[in-house]
């Protein structure tokens, strides 16, 4: 949703949309090199997840918090946290599951860690872009009401934000306050995820998380 959102607000391109996201994705490695020292130096598990989901809920809210129009630094520190908490998140439940269960168990828990993370990158590419597009289905149409060849404009809208660029001032404005409405509810929708994470790492519990 990331790139979307630069593209509706800023009329970028894609590439650049999405190249907004290099430097904010370092954030990544370096909350996987800090799980590591941890993991390393006090085998602090369950802490290391709980601090990697709190960090995500708070980069979720910034997200959340974007205007329409606002600082250009934000849309840089703001994606920091978020990354930075997945960073930690993902070597601490690997090896949380690695210390639950016995040698024996490894591979198959190491799979499962890795397919449950992949039906979660599934389903919430799946629910953000569901939620999207049924804003726009119900918004676009008031927002575009009395412009000649309103359906076929709201098809290429929907299917392409390279259309919104072509469109006239009066015309634009609106369908672009509809797509934001529709984007920052797919945020809501990531931070409530992301908060329903952070509790469920509040209540974890598992053979050698944490080792004096």
């Amino acid at each position: 949703m990331i790139p979307l959102f630069f593209q509706v607000v800023q009329l970028e391109s894609a590439a650049k949309a999405g190249g907004r996201l290099v430097i904010p994705s370092l954030a990544a490695p370096i909350g996987g090199v800090i799980s590591g020292v941890v993991m390393s130096r006090w085998g602090k598990l369950a802490i290391l997840v709980r601090v990697g989901a709190a960090l995500m809920v708070i980069g979720n809210l910034l997200v959340w918090s974007f205007h329409f129009q606002d600082a250009s630094w934000k849309y840089i520190v703001y994606l920091f946290p978020a990354n930075l908490g997945q960073g930690i998140v993902y070597p601490g439940i690997l090896f949380t599951f690695l210390a639950t269960f016995e040698r024996s168990d490894h591979a198959v828990s190491t799979s499962t860690v890795y397919l449950i993370r992949s039906l979660g990158w599934v389903w919430g590419v799946a629910i953000t872009s569901a939620i999207t597009q049924n804003v726009l289905k119900d918004g676009l149409p008031k927002a575009l009401d009395g412009m000649p060849d309103k359906w076929r404009v709201i098809e290429e809208i929907r299917h392409s934000v390279d259309v919104l660029k072509e469109l006239p001032p009066e015309i634009c404005m609106p369908a672009r306050l509809v797509y934001y409405d529709a984007i920052e509810r797919a945020f809501l929708f990531s931070t409530i995820i992301a908060a329903i994470g952070f509790v469920a790492a509040l209540f974890m519990r598992g053979r050698g998380l944490d080792r004096e």
